[in-house]
């Protein structure tokens, strides 16, 4: 399957989001397109920038990703099956938010 994004942490093809290197024992995650309820952007304050990988909020789970200091913003997504979100610090945010913007439909803003 062709992914329309790629940067090798985050991939997005035609069914859903691939993410690799996402939980404490560095697996990989796949969340259908199906399975997202919501999506959002929000800018990240210094401690999410800091964080290669984690949560700082029990709230928003991040996958590994050593470049994060260097973005300031991040998109999450709220999944159907509830539980933490995951937050995505792509290389090419404006791609992906156009993505899941054509998959799951308009992608919002939070404070």
């Amino acid at each position: 399957m062709e992914a329309a994004y790629d940067d090798g942490r985050i991939a997005l093809d035609e069914d859903g989001v691939t993410l690799r290197r996402y939980d404490l024992l560095l697996r990989t995650r796949r969340i259908p397109y199906s399975s997202i309820a919501r999506a959002s952007e929000r800018a990240m304050d210094g401690w999410w920038r800091w964080r290669l990988w984690g949560t700082n909020d029990l709230k928003i789970w991040l996958g590994w990703d050593p470049s994060r200091r260097h973005k300031d913003r991040m998109i999450v997504l709220d999944t159907t099956s509830g539980g933490m979100r995951v937050g995505l610090t792509p290389d090419d945010h404006e791609a992906v938010v156009e993505i899941l913007a054509r998959r799951v439909g308009r992608v919002g803003r939070d404070a």
